[in-house]
């Protein structure tokens, strides 16, 4: 991903860092996967077919804990190939906030899928927000920074953002939500036996739920 250092500058943008060492050779069983990688790790076996030909083309980036910054799938490959050392370039950011930025921009090239990239621009303007907070040279709005790191227009960005799915309901739940509903109204059927408090409960339980507009279903 990163050809030399000049590059690596190029695409961790936004960030603040220190290339604390050139390429070195570092033992695979040292190097720790970062938790914070939410992309797909796919096609290794095109990747391992061109390490075996060509041989690793662009040495990984980790920080100075081992945990990697750009090249998870390099890493994966290279595991599944039984090497014993990966080059890597190990830089040491400013801030926790600057070095989660700097792995999504490490992936700003790759293909992504549709909620690949929803995520990414969401996690980008969650980073900002934090680092409005805490850092007092930060200047310009939120969204214009995420929208340079994605690549995109502002309003891209911004529709990246919106564009958020709300979870689908299972069918489980969406049986016992409707048998509950009807529960309720079995209750109801029983006013005299109901103080006006709990037949008020029961219909505020019901409206919350969307009790009316199940039985118009």
């Amino acid at each position: 991903m990163f050809n030399d250092l000049k590059n690596l500058n190029d695409k961790i943008k936004n960030t603040n860092y220190e290339v604390t060492s050139s390429v070195q050779l570092i033992p695979i069983e040292e190097i720790i996967v970062n938790d914070n990688n939410f992309y797909n790790i796919s096609e290794i076996d095109v990747l391992k077919n061109s390490i075996e030909v060509s041989g690793l083309l662009h040495p990984l980036v980790i920080n100075t804990n081992k945990i990697i910054i750009s090249g998870h799938r390099r890493f994966k490959a290279m595991q599944e190939l039984n090497f014993s050392e990966i080059p890597c370039i190990i830089i040491q950011f400013e801030s926790e906030i600057d070095e989660k930025v700097a792995l999504i921009n490490a992936n700003s090239q790759r293909k992504k899928t549709d909620d690949e990239m929803t995520t990414e621009a969401l996690t980008l303007k969650k980073y900002y927000e934090q680092k409005k907070q805490v850092d007092p040279n930060f200047k310009g709005k939120v969204m214009e920074y995420v929208a340079v790191d994605l690549g995109v227009s502002l309003a891209t960005a911004k529709r990246r953002v919106s564009t958020t799915k709300k979870p689908i309901k299972s069918n489980t739940f969406l049986k016992t939500k409707k048998q509950f509903l009807k529960n309720i109204n079995k209750l109801l059927e029983f006013t005299e036996d109901l103080t006006e408090e709990e037949i008020q409960q029961l219909k505020n339980i019901q409206n919350s739920l969307g009790g009316n507009n199940e039985e118009n279903n």
